[in-house]
């Protein structure tokens, strides 16, 4: 080879490694610009996903106030909220929907042979159905369905707990699920009164409304207040609410409170 086309040679060599290199980075290079923009995309579009949820999950709860006074104005109380397992209703929840809608969604009274909440007969007029639920955002179970939250997956019910001056507590967490996992209800009555009671200023506690409850779960899809592990990522249930004033324990639920 000349002394000419020497440099010339070596030239052609050097870009055909480099053309070599850049072949073999190009889909690294692609996969990474992807996951970049997977990232960006996730913290732009989920925050306003979540926000959407959120203010729909907080419209579901405040639909419900209307109905609810509108029953206790016909009926003298809002609808009970201690489960009725001889009639196929388990938790609160379901005897929200029950006793807005009536027994076959057509309310009270008349439209059903003169029917009454109690079980009685001779009511001369219709009442209700005080609220109308879209079947989409029914939550089946069994024979008598809950209303869920605006959060797709896993789908959760909106609990429902009415304050009941004569019993201690007044809001039991037993007219909902119970669960030490957090995912379909409170883990115990402490865990709940962490959320449905406040400390007053002169260190009493006072319930959230002395009327009634209708609580998410919220995003995290978990029940009140939990504290996650960081070197396991496992989740329990927050113990005291000294864990929720130092900000170990954590909670996003929506509620009506």
């Amino acid at each position: 080879m000349s002394d000419d086309t020497a440099p010339a040679a070596k030239r052609r060599r050097r870009w055909w490694l480099i053309a070599v290199v850049l072949a073999a980075w190009a889909p690294l290079v692609c996969i990474l610009i992807l996951v970049c923009i997977d990232a960006i995309e996730c913290a732009l579009f989920g925050g306003a996903v979540n926000a959407v949820r959120k203010a729909a999950t907080a419209r579901r709860i405040r639909d419900f106030g209307g109905p609810l006074e509108n029953f206790k104005s016909d009926w003298g109380i809002y609808p009970p909220s201690v489960p009725e397992p001889a009639e196929g209703r388990q938790y609160g929840y379901q005897n929200l929907v029950y006793y807005l809608t009536g027994p076959t969604g057509e309310g009270w009274g008349a439209a059903i042979g003169g029917g009454t909440p109690w079980g009685g007969q001779g009511a001369g007029r219709t009442y209700g159905p005080y609220h109308t639920i879209d079947p989409s955002n029914r939550m089946p179970v069994g024979t008598a369905p809950g209303v869920c939250d605006a959060y797709p997956s896993p789908r959760r019910p909106i609990l429902y707990f009415r304050y009941h001056a004569d019993r201690d507590p007044p809001c039991d967490v037993r007219d909902n699920p119970v669960d030490p996992t957090c995912q379909t209800g409170f883990a115990s009555q402490a865990h709940f009164e962490l959320s449905a009671t406040y400390v007053t200023p002169d260190s009493r506690l006072r319930w959230q409304r002395d009327d009634y409850l209708l609580i998410s779960a919220g995003r995290d899809r978990l029940f009140g207040y939990v504290v996650e592990d960081e070197t396991t990522g496992e989740v329990r249930p927050a113990r005291n609410r000294e864990e929720i004033r130092s900000g170990a324990a954590t909670c996003d639920d929506i509620g009506n409170f």
